[in-house]
């Protein structure tokens, strides 16, 4: 007598926060409901970008849940939720937050992301590469990053090309 085959495997893709959220236990997404919408999408978020990206200039959702946080009335607590909870990508959009909320606080907390060389998958506008987390939190602490994620001051842009050490592609689409 055989037993009945395996039911097929689903390969496909997690779906952003939501497949996140069914990996982590019930009392912690209690939790994390407390927090904003935008807070949510930016803890599991994979890649750093520019305000504007692709071929249209389109800026992306994660973007504009960055901005939206930035005006919440608990926006420095969620920030620095983010650093001690997110993904790396995610954390950066934590300390680019507390360069608006509290500068003394992101000086403190970018200290040991100075070390880093871990590298984050970084877009801006249709140029993508790993950039090492280092030489963004440098561009966040002089205020680089943030400005051009506001969007607050015309023609501010995140900087590139990157230092010889990061690998680019000329075309987000062609990333490996």
């Amino acid at each position: 007598m055989s037993s009945p085959p395996p039911p097929p495997l689903d390969l496909s893709p997690p779906q952003g926060i939501g497949a996140r959220l069914r990996q982590v236990p019930g009392f912690l997404i209690a939790k994390l409901r407390r927090y904003p919408p935008e807070f949510r999408l930016l803890l599991s978020v994979e890649v750093f970008t520019g305000d504007r990206i692709g071929p249209l200039g389109r800026t992306p959702l994660h973007v504009t849940a960055w901005r939206e946080l930035l005006n919440h009335h608990k926006a420095t607590n969620c920030f620095k939720s983010l650093i001690a909870r997110a993904t790396l990508p995610g954390q950066l959009y934590g300390l680019a937050g507390l360069y608006f909320t509290d500068p003394v606080c992101l000086k403190v907390l970018a200290a040991p992301y100075f070390k880093r060389q871990d590298a984050v998958y970084t877009i801006v506008t249709c140029v993508a590469g790993n950039v090492p987390a280092d030489v963004i939190v440098e561009r966040i602490v002089d205020g680089t990053w943030p400005e051009a994620l506001r969007g607050g001051r015309p023609g501010v842009r995140p900087p590139w090309p990157w230092p010889s050490r990061v690998e680019t592609h000329t075309h987000y689409n062609d990333a490996p």
